[in-house]
């Protein structure tokens, strides 16, 4: 025996000795091994063994078999959209898919409202807010303490906590405010108004026996376009005769500035209709403010039942 034999006898000696002292178990340096190897690295987020699949994909994707390419595939619980999610992959397309997902089911409601563009814009419209709020309170009716209902405020705070509900008295006086602008514009507009207006007018009365009046203006614009606005919807005391109705329609008018536009005005075939439109014909002609001696000034429509 040589002496590098000799030397190789004795290194493995020396290896067989420390294998009897460590027990002979060699796995935590295999295991080692096989954790620093970058071979046997899975991919972040997916445990095909025994262990839990801890990504958050998963819950909205299930892991498919092992298809003829040996490539791991997932497929979405909601649209059944197929993704690879193998190491190359991983799950990153797969969480990117369940933020987008379009059949997914929302449960959460404050997750279904803000994904809405007008939430998850940069900047919230306190502003824009608080006029959709009026528009929304006048439209159906809704009364003034609708924004201090507990309930409401709730929900609003749930939804996004830079919402902040006014009270009901700051509610009334925007809404008055709003019906002063809105009135003002009206106003602007039948002042622009170059040819002749045509008004239709209805009297009825509530189930409390209430009297409403209702006036509404027909007139062509400067684009030619047909336009239709209620200008008043009031409240109309009893008596209900020719006389009464003169004297309210005609300070309607007055108030308006409209009085010198007027081509015809259309009414049920009701007495105290004719009364009344006899009265406001004589006074438009004592002023010269009607078109061909109130020729074409009355229309009558029978109701139909």
């Amino acid at each position: 025996m040589d002496v590098t034999e000799s030397t190789e006898a004795m290194r493995l000696i020396d290896e067989e000795s420390i294998d009897v002292s460590m027990g002979g178990d060699t796995s935590i340096a295999n295991v080692e091994d096989k954790e620093s190897s970058p071979i046997s690295k899975k991919p972040r987020g997916i445990n095909i063994g025994k262990r839990k699949l801890r990504s958050p994909a998963w819950e909205t994707f299930d892991l498919l078999p092992l298809g003829e390419d040996k490539k791991r595939r997932a497929k979405c619980k909601s649209c059944e959209t197929i993704y690879v999610c193998d190491s190359r992959c991983g799950t990153e397309n797969l969480l990117n898919h369940a933020k987008n997902c379009v059949k997914k089911p929302h449960d959460d409601v404050k997750q279904l409202l803000m994904s809405s563009s007008r939430l998850c814009s940069p900047k919230f419209d306190h502003i824009r807010f608080r006029n959709l709020l009026m528009e929304t309170i006048i439209k159906h009716n809704l009364a003034f303490s609708f924004v201090e209902y507990e309930g409401v405020r709730v929900f609003f705070a749930y939804v996004s906590p830079d919402i902040k509900l006014p009270c009901r008295n700051i509610v009334k006086a925007r809404v008055l405010r709003m019906f002063k602008s809105e009135r003002q514009k009206l106003q602007s507009l039948l002042s622009s108004v170059q040819g002749r207006i045509c008004l239709t007018s209805d009297l009825w009365t509530s189930l409390c026996t209430d009297g409403y009046l209702a006036l509404t203006a027909h007139f062509v614009d400067k684009d030619w376009t047909l336009q239709k606005r209620i200008i008043n919807s009031c409240h109309m005391p009893p008596p209900h005769s020719g006389v009464a109705l003169f004297g309210k329609i005609n300070t309607l008018l007055t108030e308006w500035g409209i009085e010198k536009k007027l081509f015809s005005i259309t009414l049920d075939n009701a007495s105290a209709n004719t009364a009344f439109v006899d009265i406001l014909t004589n006074q438009l002609n004592f002023r010269s403010l009607l078109l061909m001696g109130s020729k074409f000034f009355h229309c009558v429509v029978v109701p139909t039942f």
